[in-house]
């Protein structure tokens, strides 16, 4: 008999009261309601503002860069010259020594 009324104790939930329940419920509510404003707000942030300066950034380089078209031909000639003008002073120099 003991073991029946110790089986019966055993099977029985612990009691919670309907006040505890509620603020539990209630904790848990605003802990979920605050980690899905810090998700939307890290959202907004990556997504919306992040894009809009750069957008802006875009706009202030692109006054920035020369609005001239770039003659290649000119370019590779005067970046020839200059690394002709590297070769010879290194010749120069090597012969000084």
């Amino acid at each position: 008999m003991l073991y029946l009324d110790k089986l019966k104790n055993l099977r029985t939930a612990p009691q919670v009261s309907v006040k505890k329940m509620f603020f539990i419920y209630y904790v848990l509510i605003i802990i979920v309601s605050l980690l899905i404003l810090m998700y939307l707000t890290l959202f907004l942030y990556k997504n919306f503002y992040q894009t809009i300066t750069q957008s802006e950034e875009i706009i202030l380089l692109k006054k920035e860069v020369a609005s001239e078209d770039v003659n290649m031909n000119k370019f590779e000639k005067m970046i020839s010259n200059i690394e002709e003008k590297q070769q010879d002073r290194e010749i120069e120099h090597a012969l000084n020594f």
